[in-house]
């Protein structure tokens, strides 16, 4: 199981290194051969070893997509302020601001003042 969450760790770091795509083959390759030595080793039922190394494969490969998306959408400068607009938008139609304060509140701003 430590092996998963190390590959995992593994194909997030290339992803934010910005390491292309075809260097998670070795890193994969590397980490379902330690699943399968380290499951042999301790003697785990070869379905558990299989699950391990299925994981061992998956798991960096997802963490790259992840951090990769992750990483595009936060550097994205064309994303973010179109989207920010948008919710201004979106709460300026749903939530009218008043123009005119209400005569209590009006009346401490006066008292305010005053003083």
């Amino acid at each position: 199981m430590l092996v998963v969450f190390v590959s995992a760790a593994a194909g997030a770091f290339l992803a934010l290194r910005r390491y292309p795509a075809f260097a998670l083959a070795p890193v994969v390759a590397f980490f379902a051969a330690g699943a399968m030595v380290a499951g042999f080793a301790s003697g785990h039922d070869p379905r558990i070893i299989g699950i391990e190394v299925l994981g061992a494969v998956a798991s960096p490969q997802l963490a790259y997509i992840a951090a990769s998306l992750t990483a595009y959408l936060v550097r994205s400068s064309r994303l973010l302020p179109s989207v920010q607009a948008a919710i201004w938008r979106e709460l300026g139609t749903a939530f009218e601001v008043p123009r005119r304060l209400p005569p209590q509140m009006a009346a401490l701003v006066r008292k305010l003042q005053r003083t």
